[in-house]
């Protein structure tokens, strides 16, 4: 008896692969020790991350973003509201923020935290996963 190996489910599964490298989880993620750059950062407008279809679409809404912890790159300021992801016509909600880098002035990724710890379900902790925004987030901000 012969078994033949399925290579086809090797190509299938390479999206996964892909999908779950395409962001970074935080590693050394601790309490507030320093001063952060901003006590509360406004978002004025929801904002974007993924079109829905290659990458999951997830939409950061408005409202007051207040800092939660802080890494050795900069801080995470948790949304008022829980991010709302859509993915091949499923909704869900996460828990999220934005990402300020020590040094500047606007926040240019953003963070959410998959229920199952990752994309897909597939990293096994529940770090906040980092995301680069491309669009301008448009945002007030209170020293």
């Amino acid at each position: 008896m012969r078994i033949v190996f399925p290579f086809y489910l090797c190509f299938s599964l390479l999206p996964l692969f892909f999908i779950g490298c395409s962001s970074t989880a935080f590693k050394n993620l601790q309490v507030i020790q320093q001063e952060p750059p901003f006590k509360v950062i406004t978002v004025v407008e929801p904002f974007e991350y993924g079109d829905g279809l290659f990458e999951i679409k997830h939409t950061w809404p408005k409202g007051d973003y207040t800092p939660v912890f802080e890494t050795s790159m900069g801080f995470l300021y948790k949304a008022p509201t829980q991010i709302v992801s859509k993915d091949a016509g499923i909704t869900r909600l996460h828990e999220g923020g934005l990402f300020i880098e020590k040094g500047k002035n606007i926040p240019t990724y953003g963070y959410w935290i998959a229920p199952g710890g990752g994309p897909l379900g597939l990293i096994s902790s529940r770090l906040p996963i980092k995301v680069k925004i491309d669009s301008e987030i448009k945002v007030e901000t209170k020293r």
